[in-house]
C-alpha cells in the first residue's frame, strides 16, 4: 500500500526531527521555552501512535498469508533481534563517547544487561513486538469481536494510566489500542465499498487532527495522561486517513520518495540515533551553537546516514543481518504509472 509507506515516511522524518529538537532543548540552544514546548507536544502527540496504526494496517493479510507460528517466529526475527544487535551497538557507542563527554562510562553489567529492559528508542520496538504477539490470535476473530477487544483495551490504557505499570509492558498496553484500530481499518479496506477515499471524510479528518492538536497545546498537561491517549489516537488515524486519500494525487516522484523512506523507517529507527549523537558532538566540538544549524544539519544527518546504511545492506544483501528485516521484493514488471499518480506496492 502506497499511502501506508508514504505515511511512514512522514513520520520517521518527524521522529528524526523530534529528536533533534529535544536535543536543542537539553543542550540548551533554545531560548524559546514556549516555542520548544508547543512543537515537541504538536509532534509527540500522534507520531508514535502513526507508526502503531499502520503497523495494524498491515498486520491481518501478513498473518493470514504466513500463519500465526510462522508470524510469530518472524517477529522474533524482524523485532527481537534487531533490539538486541543494535541496543548493544549503542552500548558500546555511550561507552566509547564516555571518553569525550561529561557522561559516565557504562560498567561492563550494564553494558551486559543493556538489551532488557528496553532502553531509550528501543521502547518501541520492544512495545511493538509485545503488541503484535498479543495480537496474532486476534486475526481470528471476526471484525465485531475485534471491536469488543479494542474497547477492552482503551478500557485497560484508562485503568492503568494513573497507576506505576512496569516500563517493560506500560508502552505496549497503551498503545495497543492504536493497533487495533489499524487492525480493523486493514480489514476495512479489504471489503470493495471502503477502498476508495471520500473528500467529505478527508475534510473531517483534516479538521479531527487540527482540534485534536489545538486541544493539546491549549492543554500539554494532558499528553501523559489517558486524554493524551485519545487526543494522540485521533491525530495520528486523522494523519492516515489523509496519507490515504492524498497519496494518488502525489506527483509521481514524492510518492516513489516518501514511499522508499517508508521502506526504511525501521533501519532509521534503529541507527538515527547514532548519526544525531554524531553530529551533535562535531558540532558543539567547533563551537558552533546556531539552532537552525543544528536543526539542520541534526535532521539531514539523522535520515541521510541511516539511509546509507539501508542502502548498503540492500545493495550487498545484508538486511537481514543488519536487523533491517527483509530486503524489498523486487517490483514485478509493469507499464510505467501515469503522472501524478504513486506505483503501486505490494503489502510487506
Amino acid at each position: 500500500m502506497v499511502w501506508v509507506d508514504a505515511a511512514k515516511g512522514v513520520g520517521i522524518i518527524l521522529v528524526c526531527f523530534g529528536h533533534v529538537w529535544r536535543g536543542l532543548d537539553n543542550g540548551g540552544l533554545l531560548a524559546n521555552a514556549a516555542l520548544f514546548r508547543a512543537v515537541d507536544v504538536a509532534i509527540y502527540l500522534f507520531h508514535m501512535p502513526l507508526f502503531f496504526i499502520l503497523s495494524g494496517v498491515l498486520f491481518q493479510k501478513s498473518v493470514e498469508r504466513k500463519g500465526i507460528a510462522r508470524s510469530a517466529a518472524l517477529r522474533i526475527e524482524t523485532l527481537i533481534y534487531p533490539l538486541i544487535l543494535w541496543a548493544y551497538v549503542f552500548a558500546a557507542f555511550l561507552y566509547l563517547a564516555a571518553s569525550v563527554t561529561s557522561r559516565p562510562p557504562l560498567s561492563g553489567w550494564e553494558i551486559a544487561t543493556f538489551p532488557f529492559p528496553p532502553k531509550d528508542i528501543f521502547w518501541f520496538v520492544w512495545a511493538l513486538f509485545l503488541v503484535q504477539i498479543v495480537s496474532l490470535p486476534l486475526t481470528r476473530l471476526g471484525t465485531g469481536a475485534l471491536a469488543t477487544v479494542l474497547v477492552a483495551a482503551i478500557a485497560l490504557v484508562f485503568a492503568t494510566t494513573e497507576h506505576e505499570i512496569h516500563s517493560t509492558v506500560q508502552p505496549a498496553i497503551r498503545h495497543l489500542p492504536y493497533f487495533l484500530v489499524g487492525m480493523i481499518w486493514g480489514r476495512l479496506l479489504a471489503q470493495p465499498p471502503h477502498d476508495r477515499p471520500k473528500a467529505a471524510m478527508a475534510g473531517l479528518a483534516v479538521t479531527a487532527f487540527l482540534g485534536a492538536e489545538a486541544w493539546i497545546l491549549a492543554y500539554p498537561q494532558m499528553l501523559p495522561t489517558a486524554w493524551g491517549f485519545v487526543g494522540g489516537g485521533i491525530a495520528a488515524a486523522a494523519v492516515c486517513y489523509v496519507a490515504f486519500a492524498l497519496a494518488r494525487f502525489l506527483p509521481a516522484r514524492v510518492a516513489a520518495g516518501l514511499e522508499f523512506l517508508g521502506g526504511a523507517a525501521m533501519a532509521i529507527y534503529l541507527t538515527h540515533i547514532f548519526f544525531l549523537s554524531a553530529t551533535r558532538l562535531v558540532l558543539v566540538k567547533l563551537g558552533i551553537a546556531s539552532a537552525p544549524v543544528h536543526l539542520l544539519v541534526g535532521t539531514a544527518a539523522t535520515l541521510l546516514g541511516p539511509l546509507a546504511l539501508y542502502c548498503i545492506a540492500r545493495r550487498f544483501g545484508l538486511m537481514r543481518l543488519a536487523g533491517f528485516g527483509p530486503a524489498p521484493r523486487a517490483a514485478e514488471k509493469a507499464p510505467p504509472p501515469a503522472a501524478g499518480l504513486p506505483i503501486s506496492t505490494s503489502i510487506r
